[in-house]
Formats: C-alpha cells, structure tokens, sequence
C-alpha cells in the first residue's frame, strides 16, 4: 500500500495588528526624539484610536473598547451625541501623552426598529405629497 506524502511546510503565521502598531508607535516615538532640545513645547499631544467596524474579529465595539481601557489603564463611558451617534471613549494618559480611543458603537435592534418604522413613515407621506424617494 502506497501512503500520500504529508505536507510538513507551515504557513507563515499571520502578521498581529497589534504588535505591528506597536512597532509603528516606537518608530513615531523614535522620530519624537529628535525633536529633543528645540524650543517649541506644544501644548497637548494625543494619540488618537478610531474603529469604525471590529470587522468579523468576534469582537463586539464594547468588548474592544473595554481591552483598550484595560490596556491604559483606563475607564469607558459611552456617550450619545446629538445626531444620535453612540460612542465607546477611552481616555488615558501616559506621562505626558493624551490616549483617546472611541469605537463606535452600532444602533441597538429596538432603535434600528424604529428608525426603519420612522423611514417608511416619511416615504409613505412623501409619496401622499406626490414626492418620491
């Protein structure tokens, strides 16, 4: 009996989004150095996180949100703004360095359920209007 050879390569392993940023942030920390003995002290700087999607990581917004404020050392606060926006905030600071990390967060189904009841309540009165969408 003739066995199949077995396929001993490996695939490299998939590069880690977060050691990657963490390579890029010692580099802009490196070129910061430079800077070292000029005169200019700005105000406030910030290192700023935005996700706009978790993408099919598992994660949810929250859950991402709440690993940021874990690994500053930080509290969450979601906050809604005016348009209706929700929004995870980290805020952190280390050493001089501001950390602000938001993730925003999707409409909860009850919401989106009204919203859509909201939509077709306007396209039924603008099509009474003789509008149309």
């Amino acid at each position: 009996m003739q066995t199949q050879p077995t396929d001993t390569t490996t695939q490299p392993a998939k590069p880690d989004y977060w050691l990657n940023l963490a390579d890029d942030l010692r580099t802009a920390a490196d070129r910061v150095a430079t800077l070292a003995g000029t005169d200019r002290t700005p105000a406030r700087i910030h290192l700023s996180i935005t996700v706009a999607s978790v993408g099919n990581t598992g994660l949810t917004a929250i859950d991402l949100a709440d690993q940021l404020a874990e690994a500053f050392d930080a509290t969450t606060r979601t906050s809604t703004f005016p348009a209706g926006d929700r929004v995870r905030q980290v805020r952190a600071r280390i050493g001089t360095l501001g950390v602000d990390a938001d993730t925003y967060l999707p409409a909860e189904p009850g919401e989106m359920a009204k919203l859509r009841a909201r939509i077709t309540e306007l396209e039924a009165l603008a099509a009474s209007a003789g509008g149309t969408r």
